[in-house]
Formats: C-alpha cells, sequence, structure tokens
C-alpha cells in the first residue's frame, strides 16, 4: 500500500491548500494556497 505523504484541500472546485506530513513523519502541517489567502477565508478552528 502506498503512502500517502500530500493531501490537497479543495472547497467548491477551488485550491484551499495541501496538507502535508513534515520530513520526518511525525507533524502534519497545512499550508494555504496562495490565490485562497487573497479570495478565501480562513478554515482554522482556532480563529
Amino acid at each position: 500500500m502506498r503512502k500517502t505523504e500530500k493531501l490537497k484541500v479543495m472547497f467548491r472546485r477551488q485550491t484551499v491548500g495541501i496538507l502535508s506530513l513534515t520530513p520526518d513523519n511525525r507533524l502534519n502541517v497545512f499550508e494555504y494556497d496562495k490565490s485562497w489567502i487573497t479570495s478565501g477565508f480562513s478554515i482554522s478552528c482556532f480563529s
């Protein structure tokens, strides 16, 4: 079975960002897509 290292997050056909593993495979990190930052909204439950 292949290990998934990156996951593209989409909302209504627009890319929100990428969820990926850190190089040591211990943590998940999320990075917003540049176009989402200018026209989208925060998806964080902490904002």
